[in-house]
């Protein structure tokens, strides 16, 4: 997960991150991947174009590739 602008807490203090999957056309469909969790929970202030953090997924697919953006 990558924060592209400045990360500011002053009239907030949390950030909801939705996850969802997106299919492309004649795609045949599979299991879904489960345990999608980001490995950090916490956000510098004023952090700018900062990583942070990374997102893993256990697939029962094991043939399959995850791309995250």
């Amino acid at each position: 997960l990558l924060v592209y602008g400045q990360v500011d807490f002053d009239p907030i203090h949390a950030i909801n991150v939705e996850v969802f999957t997106v299919f492309p056309e004649n795609v045949t469909f599979n299991q879904a991947p489960t345990a999608i969790t980001l490995d950090n929970r916490e956000v510098t202030e004023n952090a700018l174009a900062d990583v942070v953090g990374t997102l893993t997924v256990d697939d029962p697919n094991t043939d399959d590739a995850q791309i995250k953006r």
